[in-house]
């Protein structure tokens, strides 16, 4: 292979501060393939250099450059074009393959069910299940490191809760970490698991949100009336908003904020996390906080519930239109009434908690 080529592969590897190891996994071949093409032993092949080129944001013109065919590298790839990246999905369980991803934009403006995964070998890769009329709507393009997916809005599936027919499903496989998901959906389920992210933002219209197994800095979740649900994912910020479904947290690990919203459903946490809001418009609220520092729950009519574990005291102030307050600390009723506000221990967990009709209690 042209030495020359060899150094700038080594060139553009280091300005994109990557190890060999690091390259190998993101096009799948072995160390030791990519120490042969940077000390020019071999050529790396047809498919290698469209993935380097994606992987260092250029075209392949621009990787391989005005370099003559020298020593091994075949002909066929001088001057050759990278692929066109935008195609319609046109077969019936189509799977496309990418080189690794930075960002990853979802506009789906049809009704589709949408689930995201964390791909256990590093791969990339968008499957569409559904009629050819179906996924004639959906689109899928690359621009160096950035993934648009997009649907055509159809008022077709418009009385799915009707009819009950079944909708398109994508599943996009995501290769480790990326630094920014955004998804947004006219209406359809949205499934994400083992997802790494810096920021993961997603929006739909009325189907519900499941996130498991996920580490996200940045988790922003919104439904219009659909239920949100968080298992063993680990966040630094989490917000989670819902027109009337529940919200739901199990083994959910927050650093700092944990913001959780219905206009109307039930709210039912059990997190580590250091701030923690919950407001439901009428539904009940119920929480259990594992070394929380501060921590307030309204809802409008039903009853509130809040447990505290891991804390050395706490500030209380808890109120109610119309049931009972109660305050519990280390199984002893410390205080009850229509309003409770009160320090114990230390008093170093302020906790406020307001009802417009039902009870409230706090256990620490």
């Amino acid at each position: 292979m042209n030495i020359a080529f060899a150094n700038r592969l080594v060139e553009l590897r280091k300005n994109k501060g990557l190890s060999q190891e690091e390259l190998a996994s993101a096009l799948g071949v072995s160390r030791q393939a990519v120490s042969k093409w940077e000390r020019a032993e071999s050529s790396p092949e047809v498919d290698n250099i469209i993935l380097l080129s994606r992987i260092y944001g250029m075209t392949v013109d621009e990787l391989i450059g005005e370099l003559a065919p020298q020593d091994g590298m075949d002909e066929p790839l001088v001057g050759r074009s990278a692929p066109e990246p935008a195609e319609t999905v046109s077969e019936e369980a189509q799977e496309k393959q990418f080189s690794p991803v930075d960002e990853l934009i979802c506009d789906l403006r049809g009704t589709s069910n949408l689930e995201l995964v964390g791909s256990e070998d590093g791969s990339f890769s968008v499957e569409v299940n559904g009629t050819d009329e179906e996924k004639e709507r959906i689109h899928v393009s690359v621009e160096g490191g950035a993934v648009r997916i997009e649907q055509e809005r159809s008022d077709r599936f418009g009385f799915l809760i009707i009819t009950n027919r079944k909708v398109p499903e994508i599943k996009v496989n995501l290769p480790g970490r990326i630094t920014k998901i955004e998804t947004k959906q006219r209406a359809g389920k949205l499934k994400a698991f083992r997802v790494e992210a810096g920021s993961f933002e997603s929006k739909t219209g009325g189907g519900s949100i499941a996130i498991e197994n996920c580490r996200v800095d940045e988790l922003q979740l919104m439904t219009g009336g659909g239920s949100v649900s968080m298992t063993r994912t680990k966040a630094v910020n989490v917000s989670a908003k819902t027109g009337g479904g529940t919200v739901s947290a199990e083994g959910l690990d927050c650093e700092e904020k944990l913001l959780v919203r219905t206009d109307g459903g039930r709210i039912g946490v059990f997190a580590r996390a250091a701030y923690t809001e919950a407001a439901s418009g009428g539904g009940g609220v119920s929480l259990t906080l594992i070394s929380p520092k501060e921590v307030k729950a309204m809802t409008g009519g039903g009853g509130v519930s809040v447990i505290l574990k891991k804390v050395s005291g706490v500030n209380a102030c808890l109120s109610t239109g119309g049931g009972r307050s109660q305050l519990t600390w280390m199984g002893e009723t410390i205080a009850s009434g229509r309003k409770v506000d009160t320090t114990v221990g230390d008093g170093s967990v302020l906790v406020e908690a307001k009802s417009g009709g039902g009870g409230v209690s706090l256990e620490a």
